[in-house]
């Protein structure tokens, strides 16, 4: 009679490992394993989605195809008017990243030159404009020292 060794089967998981590991690393390497195990259970739920969706697509599609097939004029148009709206707002898009880009690339360029941008112009005109006025604040008070001055001077 035969004897037949059972084997225990291991949990799904990290193989014998051929020598002693540290207490430290093999608790990051079993850590490792759960994640890793986490990620394929997800990758397969993603997977399976991912097929519902594809299926779903291509029925529809099949059912568009044959609604085009009926009428083909129609859809040539609705096609030419949607291809149509999707290039201007491409172009649009990349009008404005064309313009954003160089625009910092030439702000960039003249930072480095040490032109000044129209932001910092603008403050130092307002803070020329403040100081330019406490200047004519200063003229007017000195010039009523000097009229008080004088005018007490000749009453004596």
């Amino acid at each position: 009679m035969r004897t037949t060794a059972r084997t225990t089967r291991k949990p799904h998981g990290a193989p014998a490992k051929p020598f002693q590991v540290p207490p430290p690393f093999d608790k990051i390497l079993k850590e490792a394993t759960v994640k890793v195990e986490e990620v394929a259970g997800q990758t397969r739920d993603a997977a399976t989605r991912f097929e519902q969706k594809v299926r779903l697509a291509a029925t529809t599609m099949r059912k568009k195809g044959e609604t085009w097939a009926k009428d083909p004029k129609a859809f040539a148009l609705k096609m030419t008017s949607d291809v149509s709206k999707e290039a201007t707002r491409l172009a649009d898009d990349v009008t404005t990243k064309v313009t954003d880009a160089v625009g910092e690339m030439i702000e960039v360029s003249l930072h480095k030159m040490n032109v000044p941008t129209l932001n910092e112009l603008q403050t130092l005109g307002r803070k020329v404009d403040l100081l330019s006025k406490k200047i004519d604040a200063m003229v007017a008070t000195k010039a009523r020292r000097v009229r008080r001055v004088r005018r007490v001077r000749r009453t004596r």
